[in-house]
């Protein structure tokens, strides 16, 4: 703002509205893509940063005919970690530069590992083959495998077409990663073991998981097995489309088939008519537990059961799995996490009706005992829920997504058509670990209620049990147009919801009053002020109420003469926080000179602020009670308000001056340690 506006608005309230980082209103949320809504994002992917925040990856058409995928990584307070998002590959081929099935984990050091089904090789001998490529992105947003990426492959498309990877770390310097192949005709399984440095194959041959069986074998799932190998299950049709079962694999760190494993696959679930998309959590060396849809009550009629398989591929449960939901109607597309010594599984339910589905959830022990209600607890629990699906071989978007709560709970979040299959909106419920819904458990909590469809959220765990959701959006009126994301704090609320900010000058003074709407969670706000817009330092802090809406009031006795710039900081209990807007007053009152220690009590670090001191060279001392100087340095101010860092972590506990002495002036302060 310049200061002659600042001027003409002296002595007058500057209202502002809290830009916070996150996104409060769920009929806003926070934009994770910054370009223009007119291209199409699909694809959507997300894991954890390890620090808070959230990888968010897509494929996005904003280049035209080479679509691209792009990366985005958003902190834990909102903000977006690189200025633009980040390419990983938009590479061009003769014939097609499509890539589909994108698929991303996090690479045990902070960034991200991204593989695909990529086209760019495709030409008229080979029409239809696509290879297998893979990037890798560090916490810093660099690329750090060859631009565009990596085939995974040792074969190329010349020998086979292959489709839909998916990847999992084994140690930490490598990963394997798992396709479907066409070299014998049918789209059968393969692996292979790459390094975490280069993406460079480690395998001479890509490995066979499922042989040379007829069918296809696709909706593959890895684990890794805590020996630098890999669980795998995927549907299988080689008894027949009409028929297709559930099957698994254990491979080594060598790409060999572990001891007691088919070496086309071990049966998982084999009754009539069509079991599929299995999904799985790994057990480490003890195993893994998978689960599934099942339709052997009656074709179509799909009901979801679980299986818990040893290392050596010893079946754990009842033979054929444990029944967790044989409801009427359809039961699909269930997500399973482990949640301390227990496993939930979450699933879209349809036994109030084809146009009334809802999400349920299970839990299940070591043993195969199912843990609540039986055929699940009903999660959304909304008449006229709809909640729209997918098939997909791609498990991180299909409608419901699912993260441990922390606490042996699960944070469980959906897309929902409550209102209409026109405005499909995104909600999440908190379930804990006796299976009691602890978020407004009559509706769910509102991740995001705009216009248009919001569709396939993603979640991941942060800080203090809360959670991330991304999700495609669509209230541009132009479907999967751009990318938002929430946050969603443990207690089911998003943070507070909007600030108002006030600055008005009194004779010696400037009063700054702030109201909150919707504040929930918070712990206390910090007023900070600045001289430049830029550079802030804390003027004093106050308590938050922490719950509606309320009214707060601190007084800066220390205003610079000129413009001074103030803006509220909000930290909720979770130690996130958001800023408002800067507001800014023009002040000529009565000046004082002023030093300020802030905070005071201080533990290590502090800031000292300097108002209305002449310019000149001063001496910065900090003497004990007593009178011996601690610590001594010139000071140097020019301007009306200066600040500078305090190092007090030496000192011990107790009671100090802080004094700053010039030419026939001294100023002094006294501080406490902590």
């Amino acid at each position: 703002m310049k200061k002659s506006l600042v001027s003409a608005l002296l002595m007058t309230i500057v209202a502002m509205t809290l830009h916070a980082q996150w996104s409060t209103d769920p009929l806003v949320g926070t934009l994770v893509s910054t370009s223009s809504v007119a291209n199409s994002k699909t694809s959507n992917v997300a894991v954890t940063d390890g620090a808070g925040g959230s990888f968010i990856g897509w494929i996005d058409t904003r280049l035209g005919a080479p679509n691209t995928i792009y990366v985005q990584r958003i902190l834990s307070n909102g903000t977006k970690k690189f200025s633009s998002d980040v390419v990983v590959s938009n590479a061009t081929g003769a014939q097609s530069s499509a890539k589909t099935n994108l698929y991303m984990i996090g690479d045990g050091a902070g960034g991200v590992i991204c593989v695909w089904q990529d086209a760019r090789n495709e030409s008229t001998f080979f029409p239809s083959n696509d290879d297998i490529y893979g990037q890798r992105i560090d916490a810093n947003g660099n690329v750090l495998w060859a631009a565009n990426g990596v085939r995974l492959t040792v074969s190329d498309n010349s020998v086979s077409g292959k489709t839909a990877p998916v990847i999992d770390l084994v140690n930490a310097t490598e990963a394997i990663v798992v396709f479907g192949d066409t070299r014998n005709g049918a789209i059968n399984l393969f692996a292979q073991k790459i390094l975490l440095s280069t993406g460079a194959s480690q395998w001479a041959n890509d490995a066979s998981i499922s042989g040379s069986v007829a069918g296809t074998q696709n909706q593959q799932q890895v684990a890794n097995d805590g020996t630098g190998g890999l669980y795998i299950v995927w549907q299988d049709q080689r008894a027949g489309a009409s028929s297709a079962d559930v099957y698994a694999q254990h491979v080594n760190n060598s790409g060999g088939i572990v001891t007691g494993w088919g070496a086309n696959g071990t049966v998982v679930a084999n009754g009539s008519n069509i079991q599929n998309e299995p999904q799985l959590v790994s057990l480490g060396t003890s195993g893994f537990i998978t689960t599934w849809e099942d339709a052997r009550s009656a074709a179509g009629a799909y009901d979801i059961y679980a299986q818990r398989f040893d290392a050596a591929g010893a079946v754990q449960w009842t033979a054929g799995g444990v029944a967790l939901c044989t409801a009427t109607l359809i039961q699909t597309n269930p997500q399973i996490v482990a949640s301390g010594s227990n496993y939930i599984v979450a699933w879209s339910d349809g036994r109030a009706g084809a146009t009334d589905r809802d999400v349920y959830a299970q839990a299940v022990d070591g043993s195969g005992t199912t843990l609540w209600t039986a055929n699940g607890v009903n999660v959304s629990n909304v008449s006229g829920t709809n909640q729209p699906f997918t098939y997909t071989a791609n498990a991180l978007a299909i409608g419901i997504s699912m993260a441990s709560d922390g606490s042996s709970g699960a944070v469980i979040a959906w897309d929902d058509a409550r209102i209409s299959a026109a405005n499909v909106d995104v909600y999440a419920q908190r379930i804990s670990s006796t299976g009691t819904l602890l978020w407004s458990p009559s509706t769910g909590v509102a991740v995001s209620t705009a216009t248009g469809n919001q569709v396939s959220p993603v979640i991941v765990p942060t800080l203090n049990n809360g959670v991330i959701v991304s999700w495609r959006d669509g209230r541009s009126g132009l479907a999967n147009s751009e990318i938002f994301a929430a946050r969603v704090q443990s207690s089911g609320t998003l943070p507070l919801r909007s600030l108002t900010l006030t600055a008005t000058a009194k004779t010696s003074s400037v009063d700054l009053k702030w109201n909150t709407v919707d504040e929930s969670n918070l712990s206390f706000f910090s007023v900070e002020k600045s001289l430049d817009g830029a550079t802030f330092s804390t003027v004093g802090s106050v308590n938050a109420i922490g719950s509606g809406n309320n009214g707060y009031v601190l007084a800066d006795n220390h205003p610079a003469k000129g413009t001074n710039f103030y803006r509220i900081k909000s930290v909720d209990v979770n130690k996130s926080y958001a800023y408002s807007a800067t507001t800014a007053i023009d002040f000529s009152g009565g000046l004082k000179v002023s030093l300020v220690v802030s905070p005071n009590p201080v533990r290590g670090l502090a800031t000292l602020q300097l108002n209305n001191l002449a310019n000149g060279i001063y001496v910065l001392t900090v003497r004990d009670l007593a009178g011996r100087v601690l610590m001594r340095q010139s000071l140097s101010v020019a301007g009306n308000y200066q600040q500078t860092t305090l190092f007090l972590q030496g000192l011990a506990a107790g009671s100090y001056l802080v004094q700053v002495e010039g030419n026939k002036t001294a100023f002094s302060t006294q501080i406490q340690k902590e």
